[in-house]
């Protein structure tokens, strides 16, 4: 897989996304959600041609080069780019956009890029995302820059029955912590696998499974 322009890399890497797939059967659903330039779903694709993969990618330029780096591998029938943010509710969000394909893009305020543009793009939610899925939403993948608390204590939990990998970036919000995220993900069934603690108090990456 190929993947080009890039200056930060995802929470997880191609070998990982490999153990995420486990248990995913032939048509199910990878969401990927904050896809920057499609690392993650260049991965999972690669790993299982026979698996769907929806990326949401809320910076115009970072979905472009998602959509220039799947049709690069082939990937255009398997891989579905959504322009769009994930947010706690839908509607329209402006931010700032970095114009690199960086991470460092997003909408809660805890990000704040130097030069870019201003641009203002629609976001819808998570349940929205697992509803337009045209097959069960087996595994998620979720680096949105602070934007994960709203998203996932503002979903159903209905959204999350079939759900069995979680793999999220958290960050820094003021009044939330981590345990906000594990107390809801414990209380639909997602229990933690790994924990990677970041460089700063409230910044790490967690796995998180549901018991077969």
């Amino acid at each position: 897989m190929r993947a080009s322009r890039s200056t930060r890399s995802s929470p997880t890497t191609p070998t990982t996304s490999t153990s995420l797939l486990d248990g995913v059967g032939p048509g199910d659903t990878v969401l990927d959600v904050g896809g920057q330039i499609g690392c993650f779903s260049l991965a999972v694709a690669g790993a299982r041609p026979d698996v769907k993969v929806r990326v949401y990618e809320a910076s115009p330029t970072s979905a472009g080069f998602i959509r220039r780096n799947v049709r690069r591998n082939g990937l255009m029938y398997q891989v579905d780019v959504r322009a769009v943010a994930m947010a706690g509710r839908a509607g329209m969000f402006t931010f700032t956009d970095s114009g690199t394909g960086s991470g460092h893009n997003g909408l809660t305020g805890l990000v704040h890029t130097h030069g870019g543009s201003e641009v203002t793009v629609e976001a819808e939610e998570f349940d929205q995302a697992v509803a337009a899925a045209q097959s069960p939403v087996r595994v998620v993948k979720m680096d949105v820059e602070g934007a994960e608390y709203d998203i996932v204590l503002s979903s159903s939990p209905e959204s999350w029955a079939g759900v069995r990998k979680v793999v999220m970036e958290y960050h820094p919000m003021p009044g939330r912590s981590l345990d906000d995220l594990l107390d809801w993900f414990a209380a639909v069934g997602l229990t933690p696998t790994r924990h990677e603690h970041g460089p700063m108090a409230g910044l790490g990456v967690i796995w998180l499974s549901r018991a077969e």
